[in-house]
């Protein structure tokens, strides 16, 4: 059995856009990652590990614990041996409170990928396969949303990310695939629908089997 561990923020915790409904997450049937299970069927076991607010490299005193640096080790330690790690962060890292451009955002996915890495080869753990999903782009009213820590400049950062997450996947021998060429945000601006958790989920099952075969 291939064991493929899921690392992500609300995008992989299955937040619903659609503020309104009563149903604050998509159930596991609907979420990508319970999507992609059954597509993959009994030879993989996937695991979800997302978390709302997740960034990858900032610390929020306001809003703890939601660190990607801290978070990855022991996670990845709690579900090895893994055979592949899906990272899919960066939107949170945009949040106008932490100032930073999408090249710093690129230069954290890094650090997050030696991190894993490091951690495997010290610990004589088996280094996984990495697939970097550069995250969906945030909507042009993200502003008028509730979401008051997302700006105006938001939805031109997210569309910078793919590029540079993806030469950075490159120069680790990391797989890349970018999620915002198969999904969008929903009624929210920044959260998937359905059909998007569907359609990512159909194009990451054949990067994993690609991946692992």
């Amino acid at each position: 059995m291939k064991t493929v561990l899921c690392f992500g923020d609300s995008n992989t915790y299955g937040a619903n856009p659609n503020l309104d409904d009563g149903m604050p997450r998509w159930p596991r049937d609907v979420r990508w990652t319970g999507v992609l299970q059954k597509l993959l069927g009994p030879e993989y076991y996937v695991i979800e590990e997302g978390y709302n607010g997740r960034t990858i490299g900032f610390h929020d005193a306001r809003d703890p614990y939601r660190c990607g640096f801290d978070a990855v080790v022991p996670i990845l330690g709690t579900h090895s041996p893994v055979d592949l790690v899906i990272v899919m962060l960066g939107t949170n890292d945009i949040q106008s409170h932490y100032s930073a451009t999408p090249k710093t955002i690129a230069s954290f996915l890094e650090v997050l990928i030696h991190k894993m890495k490091n951690y495997c080869t010290d610990t004589a753990k088996a280094v996984p396969e990495i697939l970097v999903v550069s995250p969906i782009l945030i909507g042009d009213k993200i502003a008028e949303s509730v979401y008051w820590t997302l700006d105006e400049s938001a939805p031109q950062k997210s569309r910078e990310l793919s590029k540079l997450f993806q030469i950075v996947a490159q120069r680790n021998a990391c797989e890349f695939f970018d999620a915002a060429t198969v999904a969008c945000p929903g009624a929210d601006e920044l959260h998937m629908d359905k059909d998007s958790h569907a359609a990512l989920a159909k194009a990451l099952c054949e990067k994993v089997k690609t991946i692992l075969a």
